[in-house]
């Protein structure tokens, strides 16, 4: 650190010196940052924060279950548990994936659940100002709040968490019906 004298050096204006030096950047220190995993899905790329994704995996095959709960593709086994498996397309709104998904992203601790998506794109570091508030509506946008820039492009960013609460409302709603 390096103090600034006008000749005359006296307590205080030491003291507000050394203060003021806490509240500049380190030089050199980069600003915060965000993880950002890139995908596409219905060939439009997306994003989810790195925070909301417990684990990727490639897909070694979805084992179909009777179930009318939209998006869902049946249940697979990650990581050494059986997890049900959803169609990310589908629930923003999309075709349904047309063939076999290639990339599972694992969400959710205690419970975990997987998003299937076609392409994993990969994974970035963005400055925390590079994420900004989305606009618009529709079906994905109940999902999709943010928008990422990476490098010159911009990606939607998906929360699972918000798609995970609404999954789980429709499954309470439902056990709520049948009884």
């Amino acid at each position: 650190m390096r103090l600034r004298t006008t000749g005359v050096l006296d307590a205080a204006s030491l003291k507000r010196q050394f203060d003021e030096s806490f509240t500049r950047p380190i030089a050199g220190e980069a600003p915060p940052a965000a993880g950002i995993i890139g995908v596409r899905i219905g060939g439009d790329r997306y994003a989810v924060r790195a925070g909301e994704v417990r684990d990727i995996a490639r897909s070694q095959g979805v084992t179909p279950v009777p179930s009318g709960a939209r998006g869902l593709l049946g249940i697979a086994g990650l990581r050494g548990r059986v997890v049900p498996v959803f169609d990310l397309a589908e629930l923003l709104g999309y075709p349904g994936l047309a063939r076999a998904p290639a990339w599972l992203l694992l969400h959710g601790a205690a419970e975990p659940i997987a998003f299937a998506v076609e392409h994993f794109d990969g994974y970035s570091v963005v400055a925390k100002g590079d994420v900004y508030a989305a606009e618009g509506g529709g079906i994905a946008r109940a999902h999709v709040v943010e928008v990422a820039r990476v490098g010159s492009a911009t990606r939607p960013v998906i929360r699972l968490e918000s798609m995970r609460r609404e999954l789980e409302a429709r499954v309470a709603t439902r056990g709520s019906k049948e009884r």
